[in-house]
Order: C-alpha cells, then structure tokens, then sequence
C-alpha cells in the first residue's frame, strides 16, 4: 500500500511539472521523500526535486537533493548524472 501511495505522488508530482508548476511539484516530491522513503523511488524524486529546484532559481536546494542522491544512492544510475551536474554547473 505504501508504494502504490508513493507511486501516486510521484505520478502527481510529474503532472505538476509538465504543467510548469515546479511549487507544487516539489511539495509532492518533498513530502514523498519524507513520508515515504525507501521504496524504489527516492533516486527519481531527487532528481526531480532538484529539477524543480533549478526551475525555480533556488540552487542551494537543487544542489542539497543532488548531493543528497549522491551520498545515499551511489550505486543509481540517476547518481552518476547527478555527479556529472554538480561537477559541470560548479554547484
């Protein structure tokens, strides 16, 4: 039951951003991350959030999530992109 809650909010949370609303994607992603970690689905909220962090002009938080992925998901491929951004945008 707890993935299927997860899987909605991320689901959620991607609506949001293809409708630009990058406040309301992040609340999701935020409180997915919180209320409903460990289930598969933390590496993409994170890239998401940090995403929706870049949209909104707020690197300091962009940059928290992707290190955040970094240190807690190495071994995701998603890491390795995060890596590489941190890396190229000197963040």
């Amino acid at each position: 039951v707890r993935r299927q809650l997860a899987d909605h909010e991320l689901y959620v949370a991607e609506f949001y951003l293809k409708k630009s609303n990058y406040r309301a994607a992040a609340g999701r992603l935020t409180g997915l991350l919180k209320d409903l970690n460990g289930l598969g689905l933390d590496a993409k909220a994170l890239t998401l959030l940090a995403h929706c962090y870049i949209a909104l002009g707020d690197t300091k938080k962009a940059k928290a999530a992707l290190q955040d992925l970094v240190e807690f998901h190495p071994n995701d491929p998603l890491s390795e992109q995060a890596r590489d951004y941190l890396a190229s945008h000197r963040l």
